[in-house]
């Protein structure tokens, strides 16, 4: 058995907790978090910790505890030790779900403690770019996997690994065995009789002789399939003119009536959420901002009311407050940063750079909520959402509809067609010179419609636009 991987976890802990110390000047009161008890990976990192904590008289450890690798523990243990340790100055974590959780609970208390820890999930790189988080130590994920399949390979091939990975790898060629199941065919060596030899050369020269005249054949009868080929399709290139001449037409005025109803379609949604929006705020009473408790509650019935994924509140400091959570979403949403916000905003978000959101963000007057003034209030709505209001089908011939941006980046991340023959606006488009000129009016005049016809090059049409963004 051979083992690819991280081998300096007590160096981790180490380094880790001399980047805190620093931070907090050599003096203060942190905790310590670990994930699985006996992990020897966790149990190391651990152990670093302590003994650096040793190191400096004027700091001292007021807790460890074990969350067993999950979130929702490591955050539970988190509030207990800060309801615990009013003087709390630093947390060190020694796993992926110990900064997480941290993270949460102390961004919640508003509270200023040091985190550190380990590795990159995407929710602790939030934190960390929010400053929530001081530092990360992360491991190369990638080499190991490269690594590890490296040593799989010459484990088959028969090279026994050694104490450390290179000593494996690069053992010179001449010293490595063979397996007994590989095939010995290749070594031997069989003696032929003369006469046999003859025989074989003279049968070698007639197959050759069979084999050019069998050649001659079928390219002479591939030549005559071709001309037909030839033939038939340029007689037939004029008769399909005329039909397809016809159809162009009426798909471009179908398509150029089409898409301004769908456009309007959009912009109705978009306006009919705003609207909800609003009529939410005047739901929200004083007794709603008294705790986040009341609040989370507040939150979650309008959501249950106008049937919203998602709706929050952020305050003057871009926290957000949701019926589950409270998060900094001053990296996460752009929106926050205009100040003061004076009218709606429509963007996109990525949940963690995969599906596509559209958020819809509108400015909040005379409400404040623990002590601090509430600017903004938000809904995501699915891309989904907005591609199942445009699609529709029409006996047994179905429509398919995508969103753009401006600089030709297909929002919605669907192939235009069932058939998946046309790509997002923004890469390669194997359409033809007319799909290529619709994408160009995309770009410089913010719409344009893009139909393609069954057995035809991409076709382009284009309208007024009707919304900035997307």
């Amino acid at each position: 058995i051979a083992y690819v991987g991280n081998t300096h976890n007590y160096e981790d802990g180490v380094l880790l907790t001399e980047a805190l110390c620093e931070k907090l000047g050599y003096r203060g009161r942190v905790a310590v978090l670990v994930g699985t008890r006996g992990a020897p990976c966790h149990e190391d990192r651990a152990q670093g910790a302590r003994d650096t904590i040793g190191k400096y008289p004027e700091m001292e450890i007021a807790a460890v505890e074990y969350d067993q690798d999950d979130i929702q523990t490591a955050y539970e243990l988190t509030r207990q030790i800060l309801q615990d340790t009013d003087d709390l100055a630093g947390i060190i974590c020694c796993n992926m779900s110990n900064p997480v959780g941290a993270a949460r609970a102390v961004a919640e208390s508003g509270r200023d403690i040091v985190i550190v820890g380990m590795d990159h999930d995407r929710e602790a790189l939030h934190f960390l770019k929010d400053g929530v988080i001081y530092c990360l130590g992360v491991q190369d994920c990638y080499s190991i996997g490269f690594d590890t399949l490296q040593v799989a390979v010459k484990i088959a091939d028969g090279v026994l690994p050694g104490t450390v990975y290179p000593t494996a790898c690069c053992r010179a060629p001449s010293t490595r065995k063979r397996p007994r199941s590989a095939p010995r065919s290749f070594i031997r060596r069989t003696q032929k009789p003369f006469w046999r030899c003859c025989m074989e050369k003279s049968s070698n020269k007639n197959n050759q002789q069979k084999r050019f005249i069998l050649t001659f054949i079928v390219l002479g009868a591939a030549a005559v399939v071709a001309i037909i080929i030839g033939l038939t399709l340029w007689m037939s290139a004029g008769a399909r003119s005329a039909t397809d001449k016809a159809v162009d037409q009426v798909s471009r005025f179908y398509m150029r009536e089409l898409a301004d109803r769908r456009s309007q379609a959009v912009s109705g949604m978009i306006n009919q959420r705003l609207a909800e929006m609003r009529r939410a705020l005047k739901l929200i009473t004083p007794e709603d901002l008294t705790s986040q408790e009341t609040l989370r509650a507040a939150i979650g019935r309008v959501e249950a009311l106008y049937g919203l994924d998602l709706y929050a509140l952020a305050d003057e400091d871009n926290v957000v407050y949701t019926d589950l959570s409270t998060y900094m979403g001053g990296s996460r949403y752009g929106f926050l940063s205009q100040d003061p916000m004076d009218d709606p905003v429509i963007s996109t978000v990525s949940l963690y750079g995969v599906k596509k959101q559209v958020c819809l963000a509108i400015p909040v007057r005379d409400l404040r909520f623990m002590g601090k003034d509430l600017k903004a209030c938000f809904v995501e709505i699915d891309v989904g959402d907005f591609v199942n209001t445009l699609a529709f089908d029409a006996e047994e011939s179905e429509s398919f509809f995508c969103l753009y941006y401006r600089n030709g980046e297909n929002l919605t991340q669907l192939d235009f067609g069932a058939g998946g023959g046309v790509a997002s606006a923004g890469r390669e488009l194997s359409a033809g010179a007319r799909g290529e000129r619709g994408i160009q009016q995309l770009r410089q005049q913010g719409t344009a419609v893009l139909c393609a016809h069954p057995g035809h090059e991409l076709d382009d049409h284009r309208h007024d636009p009707r919304k900035p963004d997307p």
